[in-house]
């Protein structure tokens, strides 16, 4: 019995979608973020980026995210202390 062999072409589309906006909000969900911590969800092609809101008792901490299928990169970012979530600064390596 020979081994399956994958298309390279449904392994590239199984990548994809594994970026898509609505699987990276319910894999965030499943972590326990809930949508009002999710924010500026944006598919770019490939990759999905996002950013966590984590304030907290006049705390300024979030989180900027790119998902691309099983690569996942997260940085610190720093957002307005109170009002409607608004970065402030934000560096990607």
């Amino acid at each position: 019995m020979s081994a399956p062999t994958t298309n390279s072409a449904s392994s590239r589309h199984c990548r994809r979608s594994l970026s898509r906006p609505p699987l990276v909000r319910a894999t965030l969900n499943s972590l326990g973020y809930t949508d009002e911590r999710i924010h500026h969800l944006q598919h770019d092609g490939r990759n999905t980026r996002f950013h966590l809101d984590l304030r907290e008792d006049g705390g300024r901490l979030c989180e900027s995210g790119l998902a691309a299928g099983a690569v996942s990169d997260v940085v610190p970012c720093v957002a307005v202390a109170e009002g409607p979530f608004t970065i402030r600064t934000e560096e990607r390596p």
